[in-house]
């Protein structure tokens, strides 16, 4: 898993970009099932994000990769 998590390369800057990487692998007998999800994505703050509001971005693009492994059919018949 891999999160980046950081704003552009300017003075001042209220938009934080984001990117979220799973990679999968599974072994099953002698099969091998293997696949990155990624999920991209910005939000824009007013003022510096507190802790708590950083904690919730994080875990919202985390989720959001992470429905994307189980909303995978093909993910869902390996491991079936």
């Amino acid at each position: 898993m891999k999160i980046e998590y950081g704003s552009p390369n300017f003075l001042y800057s209220n938009r934080v970009n984001m990117r979220s990487v799973i990679s999968v692998q599974v072994l099953k007998s002698q099969l091998k099932f293997e696949r990155s999800y990624v999920t991209n994505g910005h939000r824009r703050f007013v003022l510096a994000p507190s802790y708590e509001e950083n904690v919730r971005t994080i875990s919202g693009i985390l989720q959001q990769t992470l429905q994307r492994v189980f909303d995978d059919g093909s993910f869902l018949s390996f491991i079936s």
